[in-house]
């Protein structure tokens, strides 16, 4: 119903992101085609001095589900660092066609058997850039803020085989556990420790789990990082931006082991 992929969101999110968190090149989930600057590793260019680019920037995001389907059909070399599985792009390529035709067909083909196109355009204008909002808000809520780490890659061959190694100087937190509606609504993605950490585990065990971790951080010394509130965890994050939009040098790893 977004237009992209399940074996594209596998590898970018399953693969790409969960292996190699936050770091720049490698994490899908920073790059935005120089539309924002989510890594300290990014160029810097004088659109992001304000900040006020996040709202158009995250709102855009869904035209990279798009972008992907399509190059995915087209080539294994989805850039320097990426190359997708030679075994799977084949029949992949007629699935990504067929899921392109269905997704336009529900949602532009049909609505104008009823509709004016003008209509129609409006329609899906507003569903596709609530959902990038929605999902560019929740994705780097839990990724970019203050308390992150930018690791530079270390010994990283290939993101297709997963061979590589990379630095462990990596953070993650929660935000909002307590807010039941949020969690059902985002599926669970404002534990993002929990889901790092337990990628298999059905997201509505979460909050159960989410306490033996925390206890067990606290008896070996490792950091655990929550907001209380989803606003608390928001305006940490519009400072980090505002910060990777005024400072051009990188910020350094940090390289205590913390979640």
């Amino acid at each position: 119903m977004l237009g992209m992929s399940g074996f594209r969101w596998r590898i970018k999110h399953n693969v790409w992101h969960h292996t190699y968190t936050n770091i720049a090149g490698f994490d899908d989930d920073v790059e935005t085609y120089g539309l924002m600057r989510l890594t300290p590793r990014a160029p810097w260019k004088p659109l992001y001095k304000s900040g006020l680019y996040f709202p158009a920037g995250v709102r855009l995001d869904w035209l990279r589900f798009h972008h992907a389907g399509l190059h995915d059909g087209l080539d294994r070399q989805v850039d320097a660092n990426h190359v997708l599985p030679k075994d799977e792009v084949r029949p992949t390529r007629s699935r990504s066609g067929g899921g392109k035709l269905s997704y336009f067909t529900l949602m532009l083909a049909l609505p104008l058997l009823v509709f004016p196109w003008w209509q129609v355009l409006i329609g899906f204008l507003i569903v596709m850039l609530w959902v990038g909002l929605v999902m560019g808000v929740i994705f780097q809520l839990a990724h970019i803020n203050g308390d992150a780490a930018f690791p530079e890659p270390v010994g990283i061959r290939s993101t297709s085989t997963m061979s590589g190694l990379c630095t462990r100087s990596r953070r993650r937190w929660n935000f909002a556990p307590h807010n039941w509606l949020l969690n059902f609504y985002i599926g669970g993605l404002n534990y993002q420790i929990e889901h790092h950490l337990l990628p298999h585990i059905c997201h509505l065990n979460y909050p159960r789990l989410a306490p033996i971790v925390r206890a067990t951080c606290e008896e070996f010394g490792i950091s655990y990082h929550c907001y209380a509130t989803w606003r608390e965890a928001f305006a940490n994050h519009w400072r980090e931006l505002r910060l990777l939009g005024r400072v051009l040098n990188c910020r350094p790893s940090k390289p205590k082991e913390e979640f």
